[in-house]
């Protein structure tokens, strides 16, 4: 594509349905970047914003920055939040604008969506404001010729990611889908172990995508069982595909790979023990693989990959703004989220599966619904930021995990600790087909993470960091789901989980882990878990609770030392509904924060705990049903009792 530097003027331009930025910003917003006074001394600024009509109408008029907030606050109905103002803080490269949208509820909270301002001439960012020119209806050539570029530049001039690109270049997977020559109307099943090791073994293609609500596409033949194995490797009609899978053959082919893998045609569907088998290879799968297709724009493989695009969600703006200084001078704004806006609402990128997938490729191709990402670990770049997007830092540039050799060590640096507590908080928010799936779904990264640290993996938490491990909570309580872990796993439960991670300096711990252990359904210990415990020794202290028939989490708490008001985070939805009477919490830890003036203060972070009524009757066992802290100093040594350690049982 022709690229064009930004030019000093704020008109927008148009050739041939090619577009560079767009420039329209309402009456409000305008004010917020053009103020009447605005010297050299502004540091921050707040002013006010929209009634919820004119919001509304500034949307219909399709101003760039509430377009954007009306996109990322749209899951709530326009009356039950309102947007408030603008919070506007520059320093000499870059203004930012914040506008907080309040959004009410049983936990009240704030969406921020926030915008950077750049003027054009910036030095700092010079090479990443040069936009080529977007077509609004870009060709299937076009894109595909753009992703070819970009594969290829990767593995000619990015020395980084061949380093990490191939951790087992002699592996294959078991099979893979022989697409043939350019012109073969068919594809077949390649068994590696009977029909050879391709060559290059390495330069194969994978696929993330959705499966969708069912399994059974065109043809019938969505999917490999041990019925159909022998005709598929005979050979089928591409014909017969359903779109998905028709273009990402097409995009191998333009990409000049000859292999590619797909989990629906390389994974036995109907043999538990193939499926296990290939299960526990997914790291090997992906990392291995030349680069991975995310298909995030589509909800099931019935839906293309090449859709139409909504330009005003990708375009840059180009405005005047007199931030900077007293005279106004030409802008590009965008919003900070630009990168991670481009999946909001992909039925993908709320899949448990696919965050693994994406994690361990060495390189990703997304198929966005308005432009193609592309994501290495050297760069990211997309059609509209072919050099990167300004402030974007790619999660994949922060990958320690994977560029730590293996030490023999089995201590876990925190650092490294600190990057799986991130990701299992975003993992844990996602979707699966399969519940039971919990932990095998992220068992790819757990190899890969276990892999450099040689540490033991015990239902989703590290032997080096199993203490800390506990102290997680549930952000967005689900149901109780079947079983697939001990209750002191986060993999336990459904819902956005946030672990603390380990103490921080001054922090105490008030329970000793004495003994820890899980049971899996295979020897390798990151497959489907049967049981397991953790003996602690610490005080374990009986209350009771009486819930307010207002709140769901706010109880009043009795223990001998008093009475006490404490909101619960109940780890699901059934343990938020059932009114326990008895109850036995354990102070397991104090941590250390800061108050609303910025004070360091103590909070002491207890377990809850109901009694399990399991035979054999002389053992008492226990499951976890939450957790809650208490901030008050006053109450702190009241609920940190001084009552004598015991041994319990938690499962």
């Amino acid at each position: 594509m022709d690229s064009a530097v930004l030019p000093s003027g704020g008109r927008s331009v148009v050739n041939n349905m090619e577009l560079h930025y767009q420039t329209r910003l309402c009456e409000i917003c305008s004010t917020a970047v053009r103020p009447k006074e605005a010297g050299d001394s502004l540091e921050y600024m707040a002013s006010n914003w929209h009634t919820r009509e004119t919001f509304l109408n500034a949307v219909e008029e399709k101003c760039i920055i509430c377009s954007v907030v009306w996109e990322t606050a749209q899951c709530y109905e326009p009356h039950e939040w309102h947007p408030a103002q603008f919070d506007i803080i520059r320093n000499k490269d870059m203004a930012e604008i914040a506008v907080t949208v309040v959004a009410p509820g049983e936990i009240g909270f704030s969406l921020m969506p926030s915008f950077i301002l750049f003027p054009v001439d910036s030095v700092k960012y010079q090479e990443q404001l040069v936009f080529p020119a977007i077509q609004a209806d870009a060709s299937y050539d076009v894109k595909l010729s753009t992703a070819k570029d970009w594969l290829h530049q990767c593995l000619s001039s990015h020395p980084h990611c061949k380093q990490f690109s191939s951790p087992s270049r002699n592996w294959h997977p078991t099979r893979l889908i022989d697409i043939g020559e350019k012109d073969s109307i068919n594809w077949r099943l390649h068994v590696v172990s009977e029909d050879g090791t391709p060559s290059p073994s390495h330069d194969y293609l994978t696929l993330s995508y959705c499966w969708g609500p069912g399994v059974k596409h065109s043809g019938g033949r969505a999917t490999l069982l041990s019925s159909n194995i022998a005709e598929l490797r005979l050979g089928s009609p591409i014909s017969d595909l359903p779109a998905l899978l028709r273009d990402f053959i097409s995009i191998a082919r333009h990409l000049s790979i000859r292999y590619v893998w797909i989990d629906c045609f390389c994974i036995m569907q109907d043999s538990e023990e193939d499926w296990n088998a290939e299960a526990s290879a997914m790291h090997l799968v992906y990392s291995n693989s030349i680069c991975t297709v995310a298909a995030s724009n589509c909800a099931s493989p019935d839906e293309s990959l090449f859709q139409n695009r909504n330009m005003g969600m990708i375009l840059p703006g180009l405005v005047e703004s007199s931030l900077f200084s007293a005279e106004s001078r030409t802008c590009c704004l965008i919003d900070r989220e630009y990168w991670n806006r481009q999946f909001y609402k992909a039925p993908l990128q709320n899949r448990g599966w696919a965050l693994q997938e994406r994690y361990l490729a060495s390189r990703v191709l997304y198929f966005s619904t308005n432009q193609l990402l592309w994501d290495c670990r050297s760069c990211h770049r997309c059609e509209v930021f072919p050099k990167g997007i300004p402030t974007h830092v790619s999660e994949r540039s922060m990958d320690k995990v994977s560029q730590v050799k293996a030490s023999g060590n089995k201590t876990v640096s925190l650092d490294r600790l600190e990057i799986w507590n991130y990701m299992i908080g975003k993992y844990s928010n996602y979707d699966l087909t399969y519940p039971s799936d919990k932990l095998l779904a992220i068992a790819g990264i757990a190899k890969r993470f276990r892999g450099n640290t040689n540490d033991r993996y015990l239902a989703g938490i590290w032997s080096s960091d199993q203490d800390s491990s506990l102290d997680w909570d549930v952000f967005s309580p689900r149901p109780r789901p079947s079983y697939r872990a001990p209750s002191w796993s986060w993999a336990s439960v459904d819902g956005e989980v946030r672990l603390k991670g380990s103490l921080s300096a001054g922090g105490e711990a008030l329970a000793q882990l004495v003994d820890i252990d899980v049971t899996t359904k295979f020897p390798d210990e990151m497959s489907a878990v049967l049981d397991g415990f953790v003996l602690l020794k610490c005080r374990a202290i009986p209350a009771t609770i009486q819930k307010y028939p207002e709140s769901a989490i706010d109880v009043s708490f009795c223990t001998e030392a008093g009475k006490f008001n404490v909101r619960i985070l109940f780890d699901t939805l059934d343990d938020r509904a059932i009114t326990y009477h008895r109850v036995v919490y354990v102070p397991f830890s104090i941590r250390y924060g800061y108050d609303k003036e910025g004070v360091v203060c103590p909070h002491l972070v207890c377990l809850l705990l109901v009694e399990m009524n399991q035979e054999p009757v002389d053992e008492v066992k226990y499951r976890r049903i939450g957790l809650f802290t208490v901030d008050k100093e006053s109450e702190i040594n009241s609920f940190n009792a001084n009552v004598e350690s015991q041994m319990i049982k938690i499962v």
